[in-house]
Formats: C-alpha cells, sequence, structure tokens
C-alpha cells in the first residue's frame, strides 16, 4: 500500500502557497485569492501526474471548494450574508476527518486580552462587543462586519502576541472555562505539514480540505 506522494520541484509554486497569503496593497482581496486558487489547482494537477495512485476526482472536489469559497465572498460583498453562510455550510458539512477536527475538552482554560488606555473595572468590558453595539464590530481575520465573535487564546503569551505585544500597562486579561466538551477547526495544515504526513488517507483528505 502507497502511503506517500511524490511532490512537484515547482519551488516558486509551493512558495506562493505559503501561510501567511497576503494581498498586495492595489490588490482586491477576492481577485488575490481567486490567484490563490489557481495556484493550488495547478499543484493538485501536477501531483496528479506525478502519482497514479491518486484519484483524479480530488481535482473536481477542489475546483467546486475554490469556487464555493469565492461565491461566499461575493454574496458577503453584496450584502447577502445569510446565503453567504449557507454556502460555506455546504463545505463545513463535508469535513469528517479528524485531520483537522480537533477536540477542547470540558473545564479547558482559555484567555482574552484587551488593550485600552482607560481603567476598565467591569468585567463585561472584556467580553465581547455587545449585541446592542454590533455597528462597531469591523471585518477581522474570523469575523465579519456587524457580528460579535469572542476571539479566545491558549495562553496569555498567545493572546499577547496576537494583539502586536502591547505595553503591559495598558493591557487587560480575563480567563474562560469551558462548560462542555467543544470540536473546533484546525486551520493550521499548511503545505510543509501536508508533505510531512505518512498515510495516503489524510493526505488526500488535506488536499482537498486546504483551499479553506
Amino acid at each position: 500500500m502507497i502511503n506517500s506522494l511524490e511532490w512537484t520541484e515547482d519551488k516558486e509554486l509551493l512558495d506562493s502557497l505559503e501561510f501567511p497569503l497576503k494581498t498586495k496593497d492595489d490588490e482586491s482581496y477576492l481577485k488575490e485569492l481567486n490567484k490563490k486558487f489557481q495556484s493550488y489547482k495547478q499543484l493538485i494537477n501536477l501531483l496528479i501526474e506525478k502519482n497514479s495512485h491518486l484519484n483524479k476526482s480530488i481535482i473536481e472536489e477542489v475546483e467546486n471548494s475554490c469556487s464555493t469559497i469565492s461565491k461566499c465572498i461575493t454574496l458577503y460583498h453584496n450584502g447577502h450574508a445569510g446565503r453567504s453562510y449557507n454556502e460555506l455550510e455546504n463545505i463545513l458539512n463535508d469535513i469528517s476527518n479528524d485531520e483537522y477536527l480537533k477536540l477542547l475538552k470540558s473545564n479547558s482554560h482559555l484567555y482574552r486580552m484587551r488593550v485600552s488606555p482607560e481603567t476598565i473595572y467591569d468585567s463585561n468590558e472584556i467580553f465581547h462587543i455587545p449585541f446592542n453595539k454590533r455597528h462597531l464590530v469591523e471585518s477581522r481575520r474570523y469575523s465579519i462586519a456587524g457580528l460579535p465573535c469572542l476571539y479566545l487564546g491558549s495562553s496569555h503569551f498567545i493572546c499577547w502576541y496576537e494583539l502586536n505585544k502591547p505595553n503591559f500597562n495598558n493591557l487587560y486579561s480575563s480567563s474562560f472555562k469551558s462548560t462542555e466538551d467543544l470540536v473546533f477547526l484546525d486551520l493550521t495544515r499548511d503545505i510543509n505539514y501536508i508533505k510531512k504526513c505518512s498515510q495516503i488517507y489524510d493526505i488526500i483528505h488535506l488536499l482537498k480540505f486546504y483551499p479553506m
């Protein structure tokens, strides 16, 4: 049984798909993302050519995922956030592989930090923005405008680092404990991680999921 893939030596192509993916200042996010999708589909086709045991149907699934993600962004930009969520759900419902689904056990501790030049006395001030002030919420890495989200880290250091290492004098921290087991999506599986995988089953699932 074959448990690995022969990879392409096209370093420029592989480097173009490394995290973090960045856009040029004068380039639209969606246009740049579609360029990355084209590069990724090129990589998949190269892998299929080099590996006869790699099912060709994988490119169809990758193309469908890329198309759906682009459609989600277009719908959101056109003011159809609800329809955008429904399209995204179609992709997420196909996820069943433990390689990118992780479990956070009950009673696990997580942390949130906030930078404020003014003294904070109320613990609610270091929760997420309340829904009656949702108009203040901007688009961020994992959220969209108008939808309050609670960003949590596994340690104080991670939270501090994510805030670009601010001065401790203006920093406030809160601690949270999960009351039940939580399943979450691990988005850290980059190309280098996939290349190091030894099981073909996991590799194929990760290649299919990579556009996310």
